[in-house]
């Protein structure tokens, strides 16, 4: 089962896959890798290759990922929780949105069979936010934008089985449980 966890920066993507890991048998993917220096140096705000181009490193930078881990995919008893899918980059994209989305129905990837959309309003985004930003957390324009594309997705349910949207101003147990419940009822519906 193929679970992603989504939101825009500060939203507690990582703490939420990394709860979620350590209670399940499986493989937890965090995307983008860090060992994947092009893209790292990008988000520093080196640009070693035009915005437009960055959909198509980050993608492949999952597809990569994904296919390593492909035998865990594709079983029915193990998890695969995802902190970031193809919905940050589609959501974070520099391309069209839309361009986006057909874009990442071709690609070889498969649907999640969950996406957890941890909703965190602007208001609450810059209470987060700390000193060093990556070159897309400074911008708040752009981030405000990146959650309403989330938003969208959710309510399209693009490219997933389900979506659940969870505002991140919640606490931390409280999302857990929460996330906990729905992949408990899809599990026993498989």
């Amino acid at each position: 089962m193929l679970i992603a966890i989504e939101g825009i920066d500060f939203s507690g993507k990582t703490t939420q896959a990394t709860l979620l890991h350590s209670e399940v048998k499986g493989e937890l993917l965090k995307f983008p890798r860090r060992e994947n220096t092009l893209i790292m140096n990008y988000l520093k705000g080196e640009k070693p290759f035009c915005e437009e181009a960055s959909f198509f490193i980050f993608l492949a930078d999952i597809i990569d990922g994904i296919k390593r881990a492909e035998r865990r995919v594709e079983s029915k008893n193990e998890l695969v929780v995802c902190d970031r899918y193809v919905y940050s980059t589609v959501a974070y994209s520099k391309i069209d949105v839309n361009n986006a989305k057909e874009i990442v129905k071709l690609s070889p990837l498969p649907k999640a069979d969950l996406v957890v959309l941890l909703d965190l309003e602007m208001e609450e985004y810059k209470k987060r936010i700390g000193e060093e930003l990556d070159s897309y957390e400074k911008n708040l324009n752009f981030i405000e934008k990146v959650r309403e594309n989330y938003l969208e997705m959710a309510k399209e349910k693009f490219f997933a089985k389900e979506w659940m949207v969870i505002s991140s101003s919640k606490g931390v147990e409280e999302i857990h449980l929460e996330i906990k419940k729905k992949i408990n009822s899809l599990s026993q519906s498989i």
